[in-house]
């Protein structure tokens, strides 16, 4: 159970929180971010070319979440930009 920052840092196999987030961005497709603050993080993606935003998926320290809701999270905001990416950049009737 992930009670604390030093558990997304452990899943992320990182030492600090710039770490952590530029493996989140590094290791996902549509390069999401992380937000540390003092109850929990935050996961989200900034579509682009569009103006559109995945996310942002709170997880709060107080309630604990597993490394699975984290992983969760981070699929739902890659399967979500993905189609935020296809509405904003790909005509009607092209392949993607």
């Amino acid at each position: 159970m992930i009670t604390s920052e030093a558990g997304v840092l452990a899943f992320f196999d990182a030492g600090t929180r710039d770490e952590a987030e530029r493996a989140i961005y590094k290791s996902t497709e549509c390069g999401a971010w992380l937000k540390f603050s003092r109850d929990g993080v935050s996961v989200g993606s900034i579509v682009e070319g569009s103006g559109a935003e995945a996310g942002p998926i709170w997880l709060g320290y107080a309630d604990g979440f597993t490394k699975d809701d984290l992983q969760l999270a981070i699929d739902e905001i890659e399967s979500v930009a993905d189609v935020l990416w296809i509405e904003a950049n790909v005509d009607e009737g092209d392949e993607v």
